[in-house]
């Protein structure tokens, strides 16, 4: 990446950043800024700490050693000076009965997590309750 400044106009990195440490992925971060192009994303799957099954995601790879949450995703694109476009889950997609059927049941496991963080803290801004959590950058454009 620090070989291509300006370069992309889009990275992909899903299931790449949980394997950094706080400091490598600082570094890692950076890199891929200054990697994209003004008005380039990045597009990031990793583990969701907000999720039931948070701990059971992160430890199910030895090599793990980040989850995110909403508010992570976003203090970490502030920090590198991406501006945030879209926070969502990466969840159960419909292609035949028995992903509609996992479909239908996941959406009333989303009702009893937010009706349980409504209970505890009052709700959250975010409604991200899968496993996996994806989010969408941009690096904005240069100023003149």
């Amino acid at each position: 990446l620090q070989a291509h400044t300006n370069c992309f106009k889009l990275i992909n990195a899903q299931h790449v950043l949980e394997h950094f440490d706080r400091d490598e992925l600082g570094e890692v971060m950076d890199a891929m800024v200054q990697a994209l192009m003004p008005e380039g994303r990045l597009f990031v799957v990793g583990p969701n700490a907000s999720s039931f099954l948070s701990a059971r995601v992160l430890y199910s790879d030895i090599t793990h050693e980040l989850a995110f949450t909403p508010s992570s995703v976003v203090q970490l694109c502030s920090l590198v000076g991406l501006r945030l476009l879209l926070i969502a889950e990466h969840g159960p997609l419909v292609h035949g009965i028995m992903s509609a059927v996992r479909w239908f049941v996941w959406q009333w496991v989303r009702l009893a997590h937010y009706i349980y963080l409504l209970a505890e803290i009052g709700g959250s801004r975010y409604s991200v309750y899968t496993q996996d959590l994806m989010f969408v950058a941009e690096r904005p454009k240069l100023q003149r």
